[in-house]
């Protein structure tokens, strides 16, 4: 089974979780809306970075706690469901331009175009 997932992607501000809560309401037996883990864990669980080697390993545990809810969602979801991710493990291909080349499914929406 294929699950799409559309990543809602931009800067700061620029309105992300307000789009991705919007589109799960309104959508929501086809939506799985999978949160996004960073600002959880900067609020809940990491201290201030202090340096780039800490910078690094936010950004790789980051990386992996996002991917692993992934899954789990890509588990749960049912064949007529997409997952609607608020950034997302793909984020960085919509930032980049890559615009999902190195992610097989992914649709990215740029909150604010």
């Amino acid at each position: 089974m294929s699950i799409r997932r559309i990543a809602v992607t931009g800067g700061p501000g620029g309105g992300k979780s307000t789009v991705w809560s919007v589109l799960a309401a309104a959508q929501s037996a086809r939506v799985l809306a999978v949160p996004e883990v960073a600002t959880l864990l900067f609020r809940h669980v990491f201290p201030q970075v202090e340096s780039e080697a800490e910078r690094c390993a936010v950004q790789r545990a980051i990386f992996r706690v996002q991917a692993e809810l992934e899954q789990f969602y890509m588990a749960r979801a049912r064949d007529n469901q997409v997952l609607l991710c608020d950034r997302g493990s793909c984020d960085g291909a919509g930032d980049s331009g890559g615009h999902g080349a190195r992610h097989p499914g992914l649709h990215v929406a740029r909150a604010g175009e």
